[in-house]
């Protein structure tokens, strides 16, 4: 945890002249916007990117009564805001439920978008990406952290279902994590690519066939909407993140358990055809969380206008307009 220096952020409120505050921590930092809320009362917002109660039950083995007083705590917390948003559905019925009592008028759902432009299908030679490989080799991808609360361990589940039919099959994970060392001793030929730079990842994504998401807690999961911009479906579990992303069936695989997961992975890589209109479905689905209209809404619901572009007139010669 970093502590903030109250002053400096207080020095950078002012001389800003800002006239929002928007949360998108709920530690130090957020107590940090709590105090600027009430010190200069502006309208101060919250954004929730972590479902706390289940990665402190996951990742951190919280028990019932240490779960209660984080509840509490965050209830607490949350209330202190005119407004918050969420990444599901599923958390915006949370946070406005009995337990924690927020106004449903004030909790709204936002997503996440990206970079334009740059993650979109990329021609690329399989072979050549990813050496020992061939442009038949069936290949799943993971990429994010590798660890236990990210669901990397029922990747060789996965992996070794698909395998009865295809196996050639290959599971090919960018990123790092304190479970790469294990995740190897599992997947004796894992192809392993600890790091990459993001203007790289669109080649992978369109390299591989499928994209798998074991996490259970993910919010959003922002790299199936980077997948789905690649044309390459998500196979993923049936969550609250995943499910705000893919349509079933259609841009991608929600499934209740990883063998069922293999399962489908693998009707999935042996239908030519299911992967042609996934590839579409994914690219459709994907033009959805195009960034204007998120932020436009996200601004209307923070009550600020949307910034109009500055009026222009034509010069009278031939060339480019100049600004008022």
């Amino acid at each position: 945890l970093r502590l903030p220096d109250l002053l400096e952020l207080q020095r950078v409120f002012v001389e800003g002249g800002y006239t929002r505050i928007l949360s998108s921590t709920e530690g130090p930092l957020g107590l940090a916007a709590l105090y600027l809320r009430h010190a200069f009362q502006v309208p101060a917002f919250f954004f929730m990117h972590t479902d706390w109660p289940a990665f402190a039950q996951q990742a951190l083995g919280f028990g019932t009564e240490s779960l209660d007083r984080l509840t509490r705590m965050l209830r607490l917390y949350y209330r202190g805001f005119e407004g918050g948003f969420v990444l599901n559905d599923e958390h915006r019925r949370w946070l406005t439920s009995r337990e924690m009592g927020l106004d449903p008028r004030h909790v709204h759902v936002t997503h996440h978008w990206l970079e334009p432009g740059l993650f979109r299908p990329a021609a690329t030679r399989r072979e050549e990406l990813l050496p020992g490989l061939s442009a038949d080799t069936p290949v799943l991808l993971y990429v994010g952290r590798v660890s236990r609360e990210k669901g990397t361990a029922d990747l060789p589940v996965v992996l070794r279902e698909v395998r009865g039919r295809l196996p050639g099959a290959r599971l090919v994970v960018i990123g790092t994590g304190p479970d790469v060392e294990s995740l190897k001793a599992a997947v004796e030929d894992l192809i392993h690519v600890p790091w990459i730079d993001q203007e790289r990842l669109p080649a992978y994504y369109s390299a591989a066939d499928v994209l798998v998401l074991p996490s259970t807690f993910d919010t959003f999961g922002r790299v199936a909407l980077e997948a789905i911009s690649c044309g390459l479906p998500v196979a993923a579990y049936d969550v609250k993140g995943p499910r705000e992303i893919l349509v079933d069936g259609a841009s991608g695989l929600l499934c209740r358990s990883s063998e069922e997961m293999g399962r489908r992975v693998a009707d999935l890589l042996l239908d030519g055809e299911a992967r042609r209109g996934m590839t579409v479905g994914a690219l459709e689905r994907a033009r959805q969380f195009e960034p204007e209209r998120i932020l436009r809404r996200f601004l209307e619901l923070a009550g600020l206008p949307w910034p109009e572009a500055p009026e222009r007139e034509p010069t009278g010669l031939g060339l480019e307009p100049v600004p008022r």
